[in-house]
């Protein structure tokens, strides 16, 4: 069945300049994808213009190469047959370091979510873990007896999980190179309604960037009853545990398992045959969304998804991208006006850096649009209190030729220049406020309507942060529930009201939190947290400077899929279900809070900063819909002055979160951060997100060496929610 849920893109789909590519890469952002040839020529290309933005001609000495960018894509690692282990600038691919000789042959490469360090999984089963900055090779370990095929470091960086042709599922040390875990893979499909089957071979794997969700294809052989054996091959999601999520395709999946790759967010996967059909699927419906043409010998795929779009790269006879777009009315019958957004895209071009910092308030900005068909019409604003937007009119022909903008606050002389048939480049010198500035341009072309955004953050030379001007307004909703009378089965808590009375307590008290809702027990309906969580998205009330920090004590509970899969709810004081049937979704889904929903609501609320604590049983279900983007890799300023949407949970998504003496373990240990100066581990004055969450999980451990809290982004910001005093 074709997904109604995501169509193929003709129009972000190209052929790049790469003869004989070996092997595909994107950042992380999306926005650039290297690519290597078999004769050791390595180029970084825009993914949204597809045109080349660096090249060199011979990085490795030829042969199948691996590559990865950097957490932040400033730097491009390759690891090649001459066992070198190359460091690269990412758009200008210069030379920047040659680490420690790897040895082995390359299978694939990874960095660390802080960026300080690469593995590098061979077709040895050797693991090899390399520090970026001195060079030299850290560890050493046999994670496998054949081929590593997909590999990522946990959010935490201090462990490794990889998947093997041994059909081995293992967990290292990153630090001593040792085994930690390994968990055998008895990978059963299903083909056109006969008995399960195990694979024979494990073939490709790919896996998201944190490691949570890992896509293995393989080889199974089914002998019909006195015939001759037939050979299926098939794909099949696992989360980082080993625990089965879904099996992709039907028997129209036969011969798909060459090459794996799966979006960062695990919600497409790309298929490969010998005979060069590509296939997309769209993992939450099983549905394949499409068929690329003809690609060749494929020898390795790669996925991203950047500006609400997904993107493919196919190292086959040629470099190919291809384009997938979302069909935004999610049923079954797509929105017919969303299909003429198709093709159009816009991508900043300048500041060119993730994080920029000015120390003028005069800059230049500048976005590359691409897919024009008509007299498109830009926006160029500045998001900032000190700043008006200010509207560009082009005239209606072709060449895009813009009038000058309004003379208003923030606005400057604007120019377009006509790079392709379909592609403009706009640029505009803008007035900075001191602090972060979000810039926002917008083109709509026709019908289609297309927004970039990206935060600049003018610091006045000499200055030093001032803790007065990193937040206008601090913002808390807290949450404790004790009793479910609505409810079967359910437990009564006995330390979630004291929980949340004493967050609430701490926040004013300690952090000076202005505005803090607290709601125990009755108040804490269904409704009335919603009506609480939708006020945080009121762009009257919450502002860009603003921080908002939700805490949640009460039961939280993990619900069963038919098809298998893992669904988690908080439950309100009036949720209606019964703990004894956990295979029945729709009382959750009539009278719960879906754990996803944070993430969806931190994207929405306007403030910089955004932080959910939450205490719950098998809380962790609410990370895994975030990433494990680095942490602490940025400067303070970075940290103050840029987005952050994050997510502390006091559990995996498989753990219960447990109560003793008067406060739930994970909220036990937060209070105690709140008060202990160790808790700031470089003693700036200020605790980040990320130092809170170092701090809680020994502290948490210790009481409950099953408990295992985890941090998560719902978004690519790299700021850091702060606390101070």
């Amino acid at each position: 069945m074709q997904s109604d849920y995501y169509t193929l893109n003709a129009g972000l789909t190209k052929t790049l300049a790469a003869a004989n590519p070996g092997g595909v890469a994107f950042s992380r952002d999306g926005s650039l994808l290297a690519c290597i040839d078999k004769s050791g020529a390595l180029g970084v290309y825009s993914v949204i213009s597809g045109s080349q933005v660096g090249s060199v001609a011979s990085a490795h000495t030829g042969g199948k190469a691996a590559l990865a960018f950097s957490p932040y894509g400033d730097s491009l690692a390759t690891w090649g047959q001459d066992q070198k282990v190359v460091l690269w600038d990412a758009k200008s691919v210069a030379q920047m370091k040659v680490l420690a000789t790897s040895g082995g042959k390359p299978g694939v490469i990874a960095y660390s979510g802080d960026g300080t360090r690469i593995a590098c999984g061979g077709e040895d089963g050797d693991i090899r873990v390399f520090d970026v900055d001195s060079g030299a090779q850290v560890s050493t370990g046999k994670a496998h007896k054949g081929a590593v095929l997909a590999m990522a470091f946990e959010p935490t960086g201090t462990t490794i999980v990889s998947v093997g042709s041994d059909r081995n599922m293992v967990t290292s040390d990153a630090a001593s190179g040792q085994t930690i875990t390994t968990k055998f893979m008895p990978i059963k499909v299903k083909f056109d309604a006969k008995p399960e089957d195990e694979f024979q071979q494990i073939k490709s794997a790919d896996c998201t960037p944190d490691g949570s969700i890992f896509a293995v294809g393989g080889y199974n052989l089914y002998r019909q009853l006195g015939g001759m054996p037939i050979s299926f091959e098939f794909v099949v999601l696992y989360d980082r545990s080993g625990r089965r999520l879904v099996q992709i395709g039907d028997k129209t999946a036969v011969n798909t398992s060459r090459a794996v790759s799966i979006t960062p967010d695990g919600k497409l996967v790309g298929t490969s045959a010998p005979d060069g059909k590509m296939r997309i699927w769209d993992v939450e419906h099983n549905q394949l969304c499409g068929q690329p043409t003809d690609q060749g010998n494929i020898a390795m795929t790669a996925a991203t998804k950047s500006g609400g779009n997904y993107y493919f790269a196919i190292a086959g006879k040629s470099a190919n991208l291809i384009g997938v777009t979302p069909i935004a009315a999610q049923a079954p019958a797509p929105d017919p006006d969303q299909s003429s957004k198709q093709g159009l895209s816009i991508q900043f071009a300048s500041p060119t850096e993730v994080a920029p910092i000015v120390g003028s308030p005069s800059v230049e900005v500048s976005a590359v649009v691409t897919g024009l068909s008509g007299a498109p019409v830009y926006s160029v604003e500045i998001a900032g209190e000190k700043s008006q937007p200010a509207t560009l009119q082009p005239s209606d022909n072709r060449d895009l030729v813009l009038a000058p903008a309004p003379a208003q606050a923030g606005a400057g002389q604007a120019a377009a220049v006509k790079e392709t048939a379909d592609t403009v480049r706009i640029s505009q010198n803008l007035t900075l406020s001191e602090g972060p500035n979000r810039v926002k341009v917008t083109v709509q072309d026709g019908g289609r309507l297309v927004t970039a955004v990206k935060t600049i953050c003018y610091v006045p030379q000499g200055d030093q942060l001032d803790k007065d001007k990193i937040y206008s307004n601090s913002y808390a909703i807290v949450i404790g529930i004790n009793q479910y009378t609505a409810s079967k089965n359910i437990p009564e808590l006995h330390a979630a009201v004291a929980d949340a009375t004493d967050v609430a307590a701490a926040l004013k008290s300690e952090y000076g939190f202005q505005n803090v809702t607290v709601l125990t027990d009755a108040q804490a309906t269904h409704d009335r947290i919603m009506q609480e969580f939708n006020s945080l998205t009121d762009a009257s009330k919450i502002k860009p400077n603003d921080r908002v920090v939700v805490f949640w004590s009460g039961h939280g509970q993990s619900v069963t899929t038919p098809e298998g899969g893992q669904i988690g709810f908080l439950l309100p004081s009036d949720a209606k279900v019964d703990f004894s049937n956990l295979d029945n979704i729709a009382p959750y889904r009539q009278t719960c809070i879906p754990m996803d929903e944070l993430g969806r609501l931190a994207r929405e609320i306007p403030a910089k900063h955004v932080l959910f604590l939450v205490d719950a049983c098998f809380s962790g279900i609410a990370a895994t819909s975030g990433s494990s983007l680095p942490q602490n890799t940025f400067g303070l300023v970075q940290e103050a002055y840029f987005d952050a949407k994050q997510i502390i949970t006091a559990s995996s998504q498989f753990e219960p979160a447990k109560e003793k003496d008067g406060h739930g373990y994970f909220t036990k240990a937060l209070l105690q951060a709140f008060q202990d100066p160790a808790v700031d581990e470089n003693k700036d004055g200020f605790v980040t997100a990320s130092e809170l969450y170092k701090y809680l999980v020994p502290k948490v451990q210790m009481m409950n060496s099953s408990q295992t809290p985890k941090l998560a982004k719902f978004s690519l910001g790299i700021g850091e929610t702060l606390f101070f005093k």
